[in-house]
């Protein structure tokens, strides 16, 4: 082992495991360690939820395991990717502590009707003959069907998140995510690359009060430090 090599550790985590990565500066593998998921949650026809605190407990279980591998390399990491799946979602309170469960994204609960829209947003879709499909994007974001279903839950959520957001928060301690990761039923405008303005019907498909989304970041841009822990 070069003692001057230095190496970057990747956590990916996918809808049926976790996995745990160290490559060199070359960008070769050198250690690869892997823990699968239990089943998910279904308690009724067509939920899909996993138990909020189940994704860090995994995360901190894998990376341990590598770091049990090969302790002196894991000493020699001097920077940390991480990367999941996309559009489970999780809501947070005021301590930015999960809610209730996750809903994952394969989960295809729907609320009874639309989110009412405001007509100037109607009339835009209707023009482009898009209204039906965003009226059905309107249904299937989780966010509605919890402040139609779960108005308990709801009104103490501070943040509505993606699953890569908590895990950056869990790693660094900032409610920040990469623009990269943005893909979803929520209101990101992919052109300008933020969150969608009063007047992008965006705003309206998914209507999510941007106080309750987080901070976004360049991808790759630095959120957090490695620490001696």
């Amino acid at each position: 082992m070069d003692i001057k090599e230095k190496y970057v550790l990747t956590i990916d985590c996918g809808t049926q495991s976790i996995r745990s990565l160290i490559f060199d500066s070359r960008g070769n593998l050198i250690i690869k360690s892997k823990k699968n998921f239990p089943d998910y949650i279904k308690e009724k026809e067509n939920w899909v939820e996993a138990e909020a605190y189940m994704f860090w407990d995994y995360l901190i279980d894998v990376v341990n395991e590598t770091r049990g591998k090969e302790p002196e390399i894991f000493k020699k990491i001097i920077g940390v990717s991480l990367t999941t799946q996309r559009d489970s979602v999780l809501v947070l309170d005021s301590e930015y502590k999960p809610l209730r469960n996750v809903i994952m994204w394969m989960d295809t609960r729907k609320t009874k009707k639309p989110k009412k829209m405001k007509p100037w947003a109607n009339f835009l879709l209707s023009i482009v003959g898009f209204k039906s499909v965003a009226e059905e994007f309107n249904r299937e974001c989780k966010a509605h069907w919890l402040q139609e279903n779960e108005k308990e839950i709801w009104d103490k959520t501070e943040k509505f998140v993606l699953l890569s957001t908590y895990l950056n928060y869990k790693l660094t301690g900032e409610l920040v995510d990469s623009k990269a990761s943005m893909i979803g039923h929520i209101p990101f405008d992919y052109k300008k690359q933020d969150w969608s303005g009063k007047y992008d019907v965006k705003s309206q498909v998914f209507q999510i009060d941007k106080t309750m989304l987080p901070e976004l970041v360049e991808p790759g841009e630095t959120i957090g430090y490695i620490s001696e822990e």
